[in-house]
C-alpha cells in the first residue's frame, strides 16, 4: 500500500516484521524521549513498551502494527487496534524527529483510514501537556471527548464524511442509545457481535454463544459469565473490577497492557493450570505464590528451583 504525494519520495504503510522490531523500537526511544524533553522537560519518558524490543515484537505479533517507509527506509510506525466491526482505536504513532514538520503524519493518517475503510469511528488518546499533538489530531477531524487525569481522548466519526447515501447500511444492525437495564435474552445467538461505549454493570450472561464478539470501551464492573462460548473473542478498554472469573479456558489468550491488581486492591488467582505461560515486561511487585507446582518455572533464564535450593543451602 502507498500514498502517492506531492514530496519527493512517496511513503508508505508496510505490515512491521519481526526483525523490524530493533530499528522501530530504536525509532520510538528517539521519538518519545523528544517529546519528554520538549514538553515536559524531562530527558525521558513516554508510553508503556516504548524502549522495549520485546514489546514491540509482541505487537508485531499480536497487533496491527505497520511501519511507516520513506525511499525504503523505515522512518516510524504506526499500531492499530481492531478487529472487527466499526471502531478501531490509534494506540500509537510515532515518526522519527529528523522527518518531522514535513506533513508526513497527515499522509500516515489517510493512509491508515485507507488501510480500514469499513471503519467509521476512530478513537484515541494523547497527554494533555502535548498541545503539538492536539493541534495535530484536531486538524486531521479529531473532536476531543472526555478528559482522565493527564489525558485527552478524541475521536472522529467518518459515518459524517461518508454521506447520506451510506446511511441505510451503517444502521442495519445498529442498536444505540437504547435503554436496555433490567432486559432479559435468553436462547440468543450474539456470535462476532460488536458492544462499545455500553453500561453493563451486573450484567449475567448464561449459556450464550459470543464466539469471536468485541467488547471495548465499557463498564462491566460485578459482571458475570457463565457457560459461554467467548472463542476468539476480544476485550478491550473495559472496567473489570470485582469480576469473578472461574471454570473458564483460556487457552492460546493473549493477555497485555492491563491492570491486574494494585496494593489496595490485589486480584486473587487460586487453583490455575498456567503451564507453559509467560509474563513479560510485568510489574510483579509484591507477588506473592504459594502452595504451588514450580516445576520448570524459568525467571531470567533461572530454574526457579535451582534458585530455591541455593537459597536453602546458603540459609542452612
Amino acid at each position: 500500500m502507498e500514498y502517492q504525494c506531492d514530496c519527493e519520495y512517496p511513503i508508505s504503510l508496510v505490515k512491521a516484521e519481526l526483525q523490524d522490531a530493533e530499528i522501530l523500537t530504536n525509532i520510538s526511544k528517539r521519538t518519545f524521549n523528544d517529546d519528554a524533553n520538549r514538553f515536559l522537560g524531562k530527558s525521558s519518558g513516554g508510553p508503556a513498551g516504548y524502549m522495549s524490543v520485546e514489546w514491540n515484537k509482541n505487537r508485531i505479533k499480536n497487533d496491527n502494527y505497520f511501519k511507516i517507509v520513506k525511499d525504503g527506509k523505515i522512518i516510524g510506525g504506526i499500531i492499530v487496534f481492531y478487529w472487527c466491526g466499526k471502531h478501531a482505536r490509534l494506540e500509537r504513532i510515532f515518526v522519527d524527529p529528523v522527518y518531522q514538520g514535513y506533513n508526513y503524519g497527515q499522509r500516515v493518517m489517510t493512509l491508515m483510514e485507507n488501510e480500514f475503510p469499513e471503519v467509521l469511528k476512530w478513537t484515541l488518546c494523547t497527554r494533555c501537556e502535548c498541545y503539538r499533538n492536539h493541534h495535530f489530531y484536531e486538524k486531521m477531524g479529531y473532536v476531543k471527548v472526555s478528559e482522565e487525569g493527564d489525558l485527552f481522548f478524541y475521536e472522529k466519526n467518518r459515518q459524517f464524511e461518508l454521506g447520506d447515501e451510506n446511511e441505510a447500511s451503517i444502521n442495519q444492525n445498529l442498536i444505540s442509545n437504547k435503554q436496555m437495564s433490567f432486559s432479559d435474552f435468553r436462547n440468543v445467538d450474539m456470535q462476532s457481535v460488536q458492544i462499545e461505549q455500553s453500561n453493563l454493570q451486573k450484567a449475567l450472561f448464561y449459556l450464550n454463544n459470543l464466539n469471536e464478539s468485541t467488547f471495548q470501551n465499557m463498564d462491566m464492573v460485578e459482571s458475570t459469565f457463565n457457560f459461554i462460548d467467548m472463542h476468539k473473542s476480544k476485550i478491550a478498554h473495559v472496567d473489570l473490577s470485582d469480576i469473578k472469573l472461574c471454570y473458564s479456558i483460556i487457552e492460546g489468550g493473549y493477555v497485555h497492557d492491563n491492570n491486574i491488581s494494585t496494593r489496595e486492591n490485589p486480584t486473587i488467582i487460586e487453583n490455575c493450570t498456567m503451564e507453559s505461560s509467560k509474563l513479560t515486561g510485568c510489574n510483579l511487585t509484591g507477588l506473592q505464590i504459594s502452595n504451588c507446582n514450580i516445576s520448570d518455572m524459568i525467571i531470567d533464564g533461572i530454574r526457579v528451583e535451582d534458585m530455591l535450593k541455593a537459597y536453602l543451602k546458603n540459609k542452612g
